[in-house]
């Protein structure tokens, strides 16, 4: 089952902020922890909220997606 996290941040970016991905490099701090959060709140639908849970999000068509993941977690590897 695809976990659609980058795909509803990605459809959140086109809605309020702009063209996706051009878009990208304009974020401010406050509109890339908004969309933390959003990805985090997704994420919690797949963990049911416990902490100990942890997902790798390693879904292949994400690799079109790698310019957000790294504006919005430039640590993860």
């Amino acid at each position: 089952m695809e976990k659609p996290m980058l795909r509803d941040v990605t459809r959140m970016i086109d809605q309020d902020l702009g063209d996706y991905p051009k878009s990208i490099s304009t974020f401010s701090v406050e509109q890339i922890e908004r969309l933390r959060h959003e990805y985090f709140s997704v994420a919690d639908r797949f963990t049911d909220g416990d902490p100990a849970r942890r997902i790798v999000d390693t879904h292949p068509m994400n690799t079109h997606r790698v310019g957000l993941m790294h504006r919005l977690f430039p640590k993860a590897k």
